[in-house]
């Protein structure tokens, strides 16, 4: 599920079919394999006595009235819950609503025009990834990002399908969310990408073809630019230019002119994809 993370000497990774793996990076053995419902890539940190802190998102355990989200925190390098966030209704990780959507739609056509009209290949299991997060063809499966978190100071914020979700990394509270424009029930997947931290901001792309930018200690929009086409890719940042990729297939590149706009080159912050905040 989306890129492998690396920190320190570890790797870690998220299945599709909700397990988290940590790995030692020079000889592949597995440290620990632990199967949480996990719905996106983690994000992991070691406090000055090594002791590990790792954050996903994961599906709920008993949902009577479609497919639920929340955060977690794990700590110990066993990992072991030190909290769940209030669980929060996920449309657009249900199968049963994202199969009538249009991007379930697009999906099955981009992937008939690659070559896999039949379907997404056996050995990809898409049917584990539908009744996880409600995808299941080639494009999306590649395109799925997820709600992960970005760490920031003493936040965590993510995009929860329709809305930017801050919580206190300590306690799990809430702490601000920033609607989102759109339907995840007619449009499908995300409303926005993954949020990215550049300068002291927060950037998320948008469904509805923006990239926003929003003060993490209020939640408050700062300012808005044009993209001009849907966007569902984590944009990245550098040296006050902000370049997207876009839904249909294009690059635009956005002077903000302002420099202090940067420090995320890559999907997840850094070559490790770590998700933490420079």
């Amino acid at each position: 599920m989306s890129a492998p993370v690396a920190v320190g000497e570890y790797v870690y990774v998220s299945t599709f079919a909700g397990t988290v793996i940590k790995l030692e990076q020079a000889t592949g053995k597995v440290r620990y394999a632990t199967k949480v419902k996990a719905t996106s890539a983690p994000v992991v940190q070691f406090d000055q006595d090594g002791v590990e802190s790792m954050y996903y998102t994961r599906r709920g355990e008993a949902e009577t009235k479609g497919a639920e989200e929340e955060l977690i925190r794990a700590d110990h390098n066993e990992p072991k819950t030190k909290y769940s966030t209030a669980k929060k209704a996920s449309p657009y990780l249900d199968k049963d609503v994202q199969a009538k959507t249009a991007a379930h739609s697009k999906a099955k056509t981009d992937d008939a025009n690659n070559g896999f009209g039949g379907g997404a290949p056996a050995s990809a299991a898409a049917g584990i990834a539908y009744d996880s997060v409600g995808v299941e063809s080639v494009a999306t499966m590649q395109n799925f990002q997820g709600s992960r978190v970005l760490r920031i100071r003493d936040e965590n914020v993510n995009t929860m399908g329709d809305e930017i979700v801050a919580t206190d990394s300590e306690t799990g509270n809430k702490l601000w969310s920033f609607k989102l424009a759109g339907d995840t029930a007619k449009q499908g997947g995300f409303l926005g990408t993954p949020p990215l931290a550049a300068g002291t901001s927060v950037l998320v792309g948008t469904l509805d073809g923006r990239v926003v930018r929003i003060d993490p200690k209020t939640g408050k929009d700062t300012a808005s630019y044009a993209v001009g086409s849907p966007v569902r890719a984590q944009p990245i940042v550098a040296d006050g230019w902000i370049y997207v990729g876009t839904d249909d297939g294009r690059l635009v590149a956005i002077d903000t002119k302002d420099p202090s706009i940067t420090g995320w080159p890559t999907w997840g912050g850094n070559a490790q994809r770590t998700g933490v905040a420079p």
